[in-house]
């Protein structure tokens, strides 16, 4: 009786996909070419982390699209998500061993690692959307895998022969710069390399997106990002031109415009910067044992540098609670990443920690005294940083840059993308555990706080940046006006404006 309502279950449930694939759009008339040929040896199929039978669930009617979504930039599609899989077996064959385990994946939000079978090889340039689009269906390059208990590469799908031949069966172009970037498709934008510099963490997760979904390659950029372990080196390297780019916060770009920062600098500097990345996030995270300001009194307190970025709002926010220069001390330590963790290990009283760096100390018990905007407004903090000189000279590479970056972030806060979005964001970040990503990347994407849409620079918070360096930076200055710091014709190019 038991497996004759699990049957009965399965079936139920099966109905349920069924109808909701039945809503999505519909792909246009299949066509029929011939198939993609068998593999002329065989492909044992890889370990997958549950086992799985295509033929099972496609006997009971799931059509591919059900379980396999195609999100832009289209290239890949995707593995079912672990609450796909939950719609049925929340309630069918519930006692297995393989679906216990899939609970668990469910139970602790984690996605299904699952192994992929077909991979595009390197150097193809590669897309299911644009053969989805021209009727090729499933089977067509995969073969019968309706017949498949373990998925396996059972067709030659990624050999050139195949491809080629497919071509020319159905009258479309089989030039080699169709599938490969080189020679043709590279003549008028050859791969423009650009250096990038950021400090490492979440808040990279636009570069990440723009390089992940294709965006950078589309522009024809090869960017390569490196971390900085302090906004000293960062600046240092722009300064030298060792790097390009600099993802910084909009402090120092003033800070070492009016020779304002912590090191003083072999060149004259012509800093500015192009767009703006993010806003707010910038929180003051202190040990448990501190309840308020007076608590700081006597304490050392962990900055990236004393003379510049987050570490001024540090003092403002500290001033306003009472405190005054000589009750506290601060130390300059570094990045992010290297303050949370120091503050973890309990060698400093508190420190300025940026979304989503403070998340892993308040899940420990470290507190969040108070919010940068909270007290002091809006708050321009990270921007797109560079040198006058070398954008004029690279006016073209910059402005691909921007373009890349800005619809990575517009990508993200499309909501359709989040569950890419936390993939590409554990790729990254490995040691993230599944949920933890999934918090972090929501806490990114807030209305009030975190990456800025379309790239715009926020007019009151670089005026909130002055006002707190007017009054804090040395040698004393007042500063009023953000234009000199900014120049945006870049980013209306990029923006079509």
């Amino acid at each position: 009786m038991k497996k004759l309502l699990d049957v009965l279950a399965m079936i139920a449930a099966a109905f349920v996909l069924l109808a909701a694939g039945a809503a999505q759009a519909q792909q246009p008339a299949p066509s029929t070419p011939p198939g993609v040929p068998a593999n002329p040896a065989p492909h044992p199929a890889p370990e997958q982390p549950l086992p799985y039978s295509h033929k099972t669930h496609v006997g009971l009617g799931l059509a591919c699209r059900v379980c396999h979504t195609n999100p832009a930039p289209g290239q890949q599609m995707t593995f079912p998500t672990t609450s796909t899989c939950m719609n049925c077996h929340a309630a069918v064959v519930v006692d297995r061993p393989a679906i216990k385990k899939l609970a668990e994946y469910a139970k602790s939000k984690q996605s299904i690692p699952w192994v992929r079978v077909y991979k595009v090889l390197p150097g193809v340039t590669w897309t299911h959307r644009k053969h989805l689009q021209a009727g090729v269906q499933c089977e067509t390059c995969h073969g019968a895998v309706g017949d498949l208990e373990a998925m396996s590469e059972t067709t030659a799908v990624t050999a050139m022969a195949s491809c080629v031949s497919c071509h020319q069966a159905r009258g479309v172009s089989a030039a080699c710069a169709v599938c490969h970037a080189w020679p043709a498709a590279s003549l008028v934008h050859a791969q423009t390399p650009l250096r990038v510099i950021s400090f490492p963490g979440g808040a990279n997760l636009p570069l990440w997106v723009a390089e992940d979904t294709g965006l950078f390659a589309r522009e024809h950029l090869a960017v390569k990002v490196s971390p900085t372990p302090n906004s000293i080196v960062l600046v240092q390297s722009l300064a030298r031109d060792e790097e390009d780019i600099a993802m910084a916060a909009f402090d120092n770009v003033v800070a070492y415009q009016e020779g304002q920062g912590e090191e003083k600098l072999s060149i004259t500097p012509d800093f500015f910067a192009f767009m703006g990345f993010s806003q707010g996030t910038v929180r003051l995270v202190v040990s448990p044992d501190v309840k308020g300001y007076d608590d700081l009194r006597g304490k050392t307190l962990a900055v990236d540098a004393v003379a510049t970025g987050y570490s001024l709002v540090l003092q403002k926010m500290l001033q306003l609670g009472g405190l005054k220069e000589g009750d506290y001390r601060l130390e300059s330590v570094g990045a992010t990443g290297t303050r949370a963790q120091a503050l973890m290990e309990n060698k400093f009283a508190g420190t300025i920690l940026t979304t989503p760096l403070e998340i892993a100390p308040e899940s420990r018990g470290y507190r969040r005294l108070t919010n940068a905007v909270d007290v002091l407004g809006p708050y321009q903090t990270i921007v797109g940083m560079s040198r006058r000189s070398w954008a004029n000279d690279n006016r073209d590479a910059l402005v691909r840059f921007i373009r890349a970056s800005t619809e990575a972030i517009d990508w993200l806060f499309d909501p359709k993308n989040r569950v890419q979005a936390v993939q590409i964001y554990r790729k990254h970040l490995p040691n993230v555990p599944d949920d933890a990503a999934q918090v972090h990347v929501n806490a990114l994407l807030g209305e009030r706080e975190g990456f800025t849409r379309g790239g715009a620079l926020d007019l009151e918070g670089m005026l909130t940046v002055l006002r707190i360096r007017s009054e804090l930076g040395v040698p004393r200055k007042t500063l009023t006006d953000p234009e000199r710091y900014i120049d945006e014709r870049y980013l209306k190019v990029a923006r079509g404006r």
